[in-house]
């Protein structure tokens, strides 16, 4: 059987005290197996960010999504960013 999703999930406090589930959703497509296949694994992130018609999503943009409802902290939400240069220019658009 072959990989077909990864779906990692951080839990982050909230600005109630709670903790809400962050997710980056990655589906196994052709484009993903070829970033793996040719050893570009550093390149799976911008396969991702580029491809949330199919589903996909990044942590950032769950992170941001979290944080323009109001439920995490902007503090919470650069503390759990890989790419908190990335999340300031997406605050900024």
């Amino acid at each position: 059987m072959m990989m077909q999703a990864v779906a990692p999930q951080r839990r982050i406090p909230t600005t109630d005290s709670r903790l809400a589930p962050a997710f980056e959703m990655m589906l196994a497509n052709s484009a993903i197996w070829k970033m793996i296949r040719e050893s570009k694994v550093h390149q799976i992130d911008n396969v991702i960010a580029s491809s949330g018609g199919e589903g996909m999503v990044t942590m950032g943009a769950d992170l941001l999504r979290l944080f323009r409802a109001g439920a995490i902290s902007r503090e919470n939400a650069f503390i759990c960013a890989a790419n908190p240069d990335v999340l300031t220019r997406k605050l900024i658009s």
